[in-house]
């Protein structure tokens, strides 16, 4: 009876996410066509791969409950036929921990057409720019999906746009135009259920949290980036202009009558920016750096009247990755925001700082690898560490064992300060 239900569970869930089929049709059509093969004789190349992963997390302390209990599936397929080439890739997950996350996820679906020195790619991707580890500063087309809070590997947290990208490359030189008809943002959790809520759980009084508020699927509010690269002796240098928005909301709060419901809703803003970033190789030293200035950026008020201002800001970052052999990895970054025209009324403080730190070994032959990587909140004296023990059973077999460690009665690192967690993870590579 259990198999039967779960059998007609999963048939749901492909059924509803049918357009994932119409989608893999199309993509077999485009390789194969009889019109498309007359100019082209050589057969596509498939390929299709990915993994399965095991993975539960315990919180501990009091009440000792599991955090996560997820397992999942990875599949991507991949085709290439000369120049052209189609790729998606696919989650199907079950969680008990987290009930939302069960189900069907199409993370990317996108064609990609090359010819000499350019590239067009269009459909469902992530697109990454910029040199910060685990920060966005520059990188702000894909959002991040904080259903596990930065629990999850960071490629995992990124959330695919739908988007249109051109890429012009010389051996020096890159240009690339991205046009982004309907932006994707920040995924934000509110679920009783999920003990990464961004909002109370339990206790009085109730949250009524609308976030489906997002802007118009219209052409003005659309995304524009241009981006160039120079790729000199010794030192890159990347030039980005965005007309995007904030990703992540900036929330309303306001109160019924009865004291007895807090109404929250998020707020959105068209945001300009200018950055430029570098990365410079010295021996076993890599130095990187993100400077972006933020135009009009959306910014929340203390002042129920007036909930939201905007305000421009100054976003920097330098960070160093250090190499000193025996497998070996170092690295740090500082992160700084400076708010313009500060007013006493802004929620946000004039001026944030932020530190990351990682350390890696790796022995046995490369098999075992040790690490450790935070988010430091030197505001506020929190951070969140996550160390990891993996240890690789063969080619296509890896186990892990970790802790995360969560620090702060203030600041972005409070609301989990009981969520500390041990886990472990499996995952084999098909």
């Amino acid at each position: 009876m259990k198999i039967c239900l779960r059998f007609l569970k999963w048939k749901k869930v492909l059924l509803i996410n049918k357009h994932i089929y119409h989608l893999l049709f199309f993509g077999f059509w485009f390789f194969n066509s009889p019109f498309y093969l007359m100019a082209q004789q050589e057969k596509p190349k498939l390929d299709f791969g990915g993994f399965v992963e095991g993975y539960y997390a315990v919180r501990s302390s009091n009440p000792y409950d599991f955090m996560n209990t997820r397992n999942r599936m990875r599949g991507e397929l991949k085709m290439q036929h000369n120049n052209a080439y189609f790729f998606t890739s696919f989650n199907l997950t079950h969680n008990d921990a987290i009930p939302d996350q069960t189900g069907f996820e199409l993370r990317e679906a996108y064609f990609e057409y090359s010819k000499d020195n350019w590239t067009a790619t269009i459909g469902r991707q992530i697109i990454v720019w910029g040199v910060a580890d685990a920060l966005q500063i520059t990188d702000l087309i894909s959002p991040l999906d904080f259903t596990e809070f930065l629990t999850r590997d960071y490629d995992d947290i990124r959330v695919p746009a739908n988007a249109i990208k051109f890429n012009y490359q010389k051996p020096s030189f890159r240009l690339e135009l991205v046009f982004t008809p309907v932006p994707a943002f920040t995924i934000i959790p509110h679920s009783k259920d999920n003990a990464w809520s961004a909002f109370p759980t339990s206790g009085y009084p109730e949250y009524d949290i609308d976030l489906d508020t997002k802007p118009n699927k219209t052409l003005k509010n659309s995304e524009f980036v241009i981006r160039s690269s120079f790729f000199l002796s010794g030192i890159d240098i990347g030039l980005t202009a965005l007309h995007t928005w904030n990703k992540t909301p900036v929330f309303n709060y306001t109160t019924s009558q009865a004291n007895d419901t807090i109404y929250v809703q998020p707020n959105y803003h068209k945001l300009d920016v200018l950055s430029t970033d570098f990365s410079i190789s010295k021996g076993s030293m890599v130095i990187r750096g993100e400077f972006a200035y933020y135009f009009n950026e959306i910014q929340g008020v203390a002042n129920q009247e007036k909930a939201t201002t905007t305000k421009n800001s100054l976003n920097a970052l330098l960070g160093l990755d250090w190499y000193p052999g025996n497998d070996w990895n170092i690295t740090t970054q500082y992160y700084l925001k400076s708010i313009s025209d500060y007013t006493s009324d802004l929620i946000s403080k004039e001026i944030s700082n932020l530190a990351t730190i990682g350390i890696s070994k790796s022995i046995l032959n490369n098999n075992l690898k040790l690490s450790t990587f935070a988010y430091v909140d030197l505001d506020y004296e929190g951070f969140y560490d996550r160390t990891a023990v993996e240890y690789s059973l063969s080619d296509s077999i890896n186990l892990f064992i970790g802790y995360d460690w969560f620090k702060g009665d203030e600041g972005q690192f409070s609301p989990y300060k009981d969520n500390s967690e041990f886990w472990i993870k499996a995952k084999y590579y098909f």
